[in-house]
């Protein structure tokens, strides 16, 4: 079960490169000055599923801010589960976030390819968020950088890592 998990993650991690921001923080420092700017050519689908340690966040909400840092959408929780519609033309990046309610933290996580569109919001892709911002900013290298450093400082019980979703 540990392999199988591990494997989802980390196929996760190369193909989504999970991460995000807070919605007040600087478009400058999310994108570095070498990085193409990227949109949604048409309306796109968003979906995953949003868990902290506990399990999944029953219900909720996901907000989805652009690379301006300006709201685009918001979407219910349902279940665990988030789905939205994101509209043509949305300057990319996005910042998923979910504000907890037990708490003052967020989930956060970012999305920087069109072409991807299914994306998970937990703990982890909040760890990846934080160091690729420490890194310098929100680009492919940096996220590659930092889902490698948080995945090889996971702890190494499956029943800790990832946000519990084992």
């Amino acid at each position: 079960m540990f392999q199988f998990i591990q494997r989802v993650v980390l196929l996760s991690v190369s193909s989504i490169l999970l991460c995000a921001c807070e919605p007040s923080a600087s478009t400058s420092t999310l994108i570095s000055a070498n990085s193409a700017a990227s949109h949604y050519q048409t309306a796109t689908e968003l979906r995953g599923k949003v868990n902290d340690d506990q399990g999944l966040i029953e219900t909720g909400q996901i907000q989805v801010f652009d690379a301006k840092q300006q709201l685009v959408i918001s979407a219910p929780i349902v279940h665990g589960d988030y789905h939205l519609v994101i509209p043509a033309q949305t300057l990319l990046p996005l910042s998923l976030i979910v504000k907890l309610a037990s708490n003052a933290n967020s989930l956060k996580n970012i999305v920087i390819y069109p072409n991807i569109h299914h994306y998970d919001v937990n703990p982890f892709t909040t760890e990846i968020a934080r160091q690729a911002l420490l890194l310098g900013g929100y680009t492919p290298t940096n996220l590659r950088q930092a889902a490698e450093n948080a995945s090889i400082n996971a702890p190494k019980d499956p029943k800790k890592r990832y946000g519990g979703w084992h």
